[in-house]
């Protein structure tokens, strides 16, 4: 569908699915969407509820012109609020990510929020990457809720933390870092998926069958990570990961951590116990090409079926075509548009729409094309939990990249 008819159309859908609370529901989903502001914060939030369990995503965004601490501490707030205001069990706060504008003088700060958080609602898998929120917020925090009729069981080890709901166990990996001396980001990388790797392994789990999604984070990206690639690709194949196997969702973005020697940070999701079956990864052809095809080792897309709901993983997405071609060089508008073409399109290989997203975020290349996305935003899709950040996409050609997690 050309892009304005899309608009047309889901614009006239929006409306006609608007209620009384401000919710937008699509007739094919349960997903409800809704904006509101809790102790001065606004929230942007899915919740899908089916069968025994619900799951919220919410986007937190502080007012301005206040310091880190006070944003943070009104964060804080504000996911008390709304836990208190929907009922959510204490224990059912399961991930958080921080974005962030300066960890180096945020991060005493931040581990005094982090033993608050845990202190409140027990072991959380809690990620913090400087990638600035181009909103003029100091931090900005997206958050993942669980709540269900059985008590949700969570522990927590060094840097990974498990939690059983529904009727799988979950697996979310957060800050890994290679803990050796090495420098390049070839070396870090393959640190960290050894690491990665051993730590499934010692819980009776595979990369190769139990990893959904990966989130890597590269210093100084135009120069480190063609480093990752190389490091990702060896590795893999190692394990057996090919083209003719699969490879797993991934976002390769500009993201810092607080130690300057650290080239690499990765954040991971993995489920223990899913069928094979009810994976299936997400091409998309006519849009988009298979990533094996200019030497890089990720999927596109993954779906997963988790009996009574499809969870749709999209990895970072840019201005591309079935070529591997960047599609409007240096049309910040177009290259948007083009984006989410390719997005509804990997999204339709799993069933689902644009509508389905439960969160989005959005990577910016130039702080400079910041005013532009956001009024489109504003405009379209403005009803999807979302955050825009500062955060250099692998590529220079592609000026905007965006990943989402959808609810089928």
């Amino acid at each position: 569908m050309l892009w304005w008819r899309f608009c047309a159309h889901y614009n006239r859908e929006r409306e006609n699915n608007m209620n009384s609370e401000n919710f937008m529901v699509a007739e094919h989903t349960k997903l409800r969407h809704q904006s509101q502001v809790l102790s001065g914060v606004l929230v942007q939030s899915s919740h899908y509820a089916k069968g025994n369990w619900d799951e919220h995503h919410l986007m937190c965004k502080p007012e301005l012109s206040e310091h880190f601490d006070q944003q943070l501490g009104k964060i804080i707030s504000a996911i008390d609020a709304y836990v208190s205001k929907y009922g959510i069990q204490q224990d059912g706060l399961i991930m958080l990510r921080f974005f962030v504008s300066d960890c180096a003088n945020q991060m005493d700060e931040l581990q005094k929020c982090i033993k608050t958080l845990e202190k409140q609602y027990g072991p959380c898998a809690i990620s913090i990457v400087q990638q600035p929120p181009l909103d003029g917020n100091k931090v900005v925090a997206w958050v993942y809720l669980v709540d269900g009729e059985q008590a949700i069981q969570k522990s927590n080890e060094a840097n990974y933390l498990r939690v059983s709901y529904g009727e799988y166990e979950h697996i979310y990996h957060t800050q890994l870092l290679a803990q050796s001396e090495v420098e390049t980001s070839y070396q870090q990388t393959d640190e960290i998926f050894k690491s990665f790797n051993n730590d499934l392994e010692a819980n009776g789990m595979t990369m190769m069958d139990n990893c959904i999604r990966t989130w890597i984070y590269v210093k100084d990206v135009d120069y480190n990570y063609n480093g990752v690639v190389v490091s990702r690709r060896e590795y893999f194949e190692r394990l057996g990961m090919t083209a003719d196997t699969h490879f797993i969702s991934s976002t390769g973005i500009e993201g810092r951590h607080l130690d300057y020697h650290k080239n690499v940070l990765m954040d991971a999701y993995s489920i223990k116990g899913i069928d094979k079956q009810k994976i299936q990864f997400l091409q998309a052809l006519d849009h988009l090409n298979p990533t094996h095809e200019y030497g890089v080792t990720f999927e596109r897309g993954t779906s997963v079926d988790l009996n009574d709901r499809r969870h749709i993983y999209l990895s970072g997405t840019a201005s591309i075509d079935n070529k591997g071609e960047v599609v409007y060089p240096q049309q910040i508008d177009k290259q948007i548009e083009r984006t989410l073409e390719n997005m509804q399109a990997l999204l339709n290989d799993a069933g689902a729409t644009l509508d389905d997203m439960a969160q989005l975020i959005i990577y910016l290349r130039d702080v400079a094309d910041a005013t532009v996305v956001d009024n489109f935003f504003k405009k379209h899709l403005s009803h999807i939990p979302k955050v825009i950040v500062l955060a250099p996409v692998c590529r220079p050609g592609w000026l905007i990249e965006m990943e989402c997690v959808a609810i089928k």
